[in-house]
């Protein structure tokens, strides 16, 4: 069965038969989410970076519960694994690389620049004022594959997303243009970057 379907979502890892704590709200994934995407982050640690955020124990500490040494490289691929496991909601995927970047896709939307959109989204769908939500992450991921098609927000996902191409009359072509050039979500990595460490991560 999904694991969506339990009434309590976990806040916790199994890893070694080990279970270890982790930051499950919807506002720590977006932070690990914003970090990933910052340029200013080197990308050579952030995957360790990731992981701190993720896990309440430090490295050292989650080592210890496992009876590993965190510079164990197997140890820090686990972790990586779990913790990306964890993050497309439970569900294990086939490859298991360890490695939290992935092919991905380029994601048309930006929690943070669209944050009041997405805010107006889950208000306008389900009536939910995320300021004040303490939120589990797989409650957070299905609620937001299911918003509304009529908010402003899947409007804006929409104009992002069309294909141009298909469009044949030129005025309409021109508008959307417009409007693709207004919505355009400038990134502080390249789109493949940001596909490869954040899309899979998410994996939304």
């Amino acid at each position: 069965m999904n694991p969506v379907y339990n009434r309590n979502f976990p806040d916790y890892v199994i890893l070694y038969g080990q279970r270890l704590k982790v930051h499950c709200d919807f506002k720590d994934v977006i932070e690990i989410a914003s970090m990933l995407s910052d340029s200013s982050v080197p990308l050579c640690i952030k995957p360790s970076l990731a992981m701190r955020m993720f896990f309440c124990d430090s490295p050292e500490q989650a080592a210890k519960k496992c009876s590993c040494g965190s510079d164990n490289e197997k140890f820090m691929t686990d972790c990586a694994q779990v913790m990306s496991d964890f993050l497309a909601g439970g569900c294990e995927r086939p490859s298991h690389s360890g490695s939290i970047r992935g092919s991905g896709l380029n994601l048309p939307y930006d929690f943070n620049k669209d944050a009041e959109l997405i805010y107006a989204a889950f208000m306008q769908t389900y009536g939910i004022d995320l300021a004040g939500e303490n939120m589990h992450w797989w409650r957070f991921r299905a609620l937001f594959k299911g918003l509304s098609k009529d908010t402003e927000f899947a409007r804006i996902v929409g104009i992002r997303t069309v294909d141009i191409s298909d469009v044949t009359d030129s005025k309409r072509r021109a508008a959307l243009r417009r409007l693709k050039a207004k919505y355009s979500l400038t990134s502080n990595l390249s789109s493949d970057d940001k596909a490869r460490i954040v899309g899979e991560t998410l994996k939304l």
